[in-house]
């Protein structure tokens, strides 16, 4: 039990990279996939697949079932990655999802909520309306075909006109000379109100995950310590 609590306090590190409208970086994120490779690789002797930060094989709290783990500042959307991956899902999963505040001392974040869901695909795919998982492949699709430019701008007006079809979840084009790209993340409010049924958040007492004790103060030096050898081959 404390391999995998350790390894939601790498992850939600690693999340951290993912702060903005747009994903991470792609060196910060190819830095951020390589430490979590490496830590489920010497703690479970599994390592995480495209889609599961834990997958069901490695998940030792509830086994068989793939965990989701996302840490984001208190108040902002939950990132999600690639919106085609996250449309195709059709199995249960752990939804860890944990919020933070950053102490002004700039050495520690502050642990302000910690929320554990199980998630069926049926309430999943609500977050996604009516749309389906060839909408996405088409939406894709025209992101990657022709210059970027006419790309951005069809992208974006297909976007407008379908977003109100969904059931909550946002999706954003990021289209450039690296990437060309369909994301998806669950609004901040969308999300307690959707998951927890809770229409005013606010910051919990106590933290809790797989029923133990969970740490308030995540010290940043010690979570983003990733070894020299892996920044210089990190991009992805």
């Amino acid at each position: 039990m404390k391999l995998i609590l350790h390894l939601c306090l790498v992850t939600f590190a690693v999340s951290l990279l993912a702060e903005t409208q747009q994903p991470p970086a792609q060196t910060s994120y190819g830095v951020g996939v390589l430490f979590e490779n490496r830590v489920l690789g010497q703690m479970m002797g599994k390592k995480p697949t495209s889609l599961w930060t834990i997958p069901g094989e490695a998940n030792r709290a509830n086994p068989g079932t793939p965990a989701l783990v996302r840490f984001q500042k208190w108040g902002t959307p939950i990132y999600l990655g690639e919106a085609l991956d996250q449309i195709k899902l059709a199995e249960d999963f752990e939804f860890i999802v944990g919020f933070y505040e950053p102490e002004k001392n700039g050495k520690s974040l502050k642990v302000v909520a910690l929320h554990q869901i199980t998630v069926i695909p049926e309430r999943w795919h609500q977050l996604w309306g009516t749309l389906k998982t060839n909408d996405m492949m088409r939406l894709q699709a025209i992101a990657k075909t022709g210059a970027i430019d006419a790309a951005q701008q069809i992208v974006g007006k297909e976007i407008t006109s379908i977003r109100p079809l969904t059931g909550g979840m946002d999706i954003f084009p990021v289209i450039n000379t690296e990437q060309r790209r369909i994301y998806c993340s669950i609004p901040f409010q969308v999300f307690y109100r959707f998951f927890l049924g809770d229409a005013s958040p606010a910051p919990q007492r106590r933290l809790m995950l797989w029923g133990r004790p969970f740490p308030a103060f995540l010290p940043l030096d010690e979570m983003l310590a990733v070894p020299a050898a892996a920044q210089t081959s990190a991009k992805k």
